[in-house]
């Protein structure tokens, strides 16, 4: 994801980072086993979350959103991290805003 961004920046492109998040990718769910379809690659995984799991999951989804944030203060780029269950004109307004297009 970083490199496509550096690829638009370093095209002079006017850029802004908008995350949308769905509330099973920033939680590891219930212990059990699951399976995933991979929708890039048309794969399916099972996986088994246990507490050890969880965890591990929770600090790379941090990890990860501190990267992004780090990341775009580091380049001055606004960025915007939101739910995609939220109203998408208030996330498009706000997302605008942020960006400095709308005042």
């Amino acid at each position: 994801a970083f490199k496509a961004l550096d690829r638009i920046r370093y095209a002079r492109h006017e850029l802004a980072v908008l995350q949308l998040l769905v509330p099973t990718e920033r939680e590891p769910g219930e212990p059990g086993e699951y399976e995933f379809l991979d929708t890039e690659y048309g794969e399916r995984r099972k996986v088994i979350v246990d507490r050890t799991a969880a965890t591990e999951f929770n600090q790379r989804f941090a990890d990860y959103q501190q990267r992004i944030t780090s990341y775009c203060k580091g380049k001055q780029l606004p960025v915007l991290q939101a739910s995609a269950d939220s109203d998408i004109c208030e996330i498009l307004l706000k997302t605008l805003r942020v960006g400095g297009f709308v005042g």
